[in-house]
């Protein structure tokens, strides 16, 4: 089995190239057929992942509800370990998430975006007050203008989903 060496990975990091070495880069919410441990599938949408459970929505119902890794098959943890740590969104207010109907399975997901939206929204407001308030061509000013431009693009991504 080859040996991981991480100056070797460093060196070729800043050469540019990462040759052999591969990177999951997700971002939530993704949609997945789990397994559990015995064996039975749920066709969910993993909203977060925790130390040692993740939150899924149900596409049956919408139900939302948190599954500790143990509960899920061998393939369906390794996957999951891979993924970044995130706390889920909590659920907008007036969602039932005890009960609910099969007519709004996608509401759970239209949430979580809507929620995401806002607090997107927020933080490039909050920069905008900051660079007005120190002046754009400063250090700090420069930073989070670049911010801000990150937050724009993240906001677009994820309003053409």
């Amino acid at each position: 089995m080859p040996r991981f060496d991480l100056l070797s990975f460093r060196m070729r990091k800043s050469r540019g190239t990462t040759e052999g070495i591969s990177k999951l880069k997700t971002e939530f919410p993704i949609t997945r057929t789990l397994t559990d441990n015995t064996g039975r599938p749920l066709e969910a949408t993993i909203i977060g992942r925790g130390i040692t459970s993740i939150t899924v929505i149900r596409k049956s119902d919408g139900s939302r509800f948190d599954i500790p890794y143990d509960r899920l098959s061998a393939e369906d943890q390794a996957f999951v370990v891979k993924l970044p740590f995130q706390a889920a969104m909590p659920p907008a207010p007036g969602t039932n998430t005890a009960s609910p109907t099969p007519d709004n399975a996608e509401r759970g997901i239209l949430d979580f975006r809507r929620v995401k939206l806002r607090e997107l929204d927020e933080q490039i407001r909050k920069n905008d007050n900051i660079i007005y308030q120190i002046g754009p061509t400063t250090m700090k000013g420069r930073s989070l203008r670049s911010e801000n431009d990150r937050l724009i693009r993240e906001r677009a991504e994820l309003e053409s989903r």
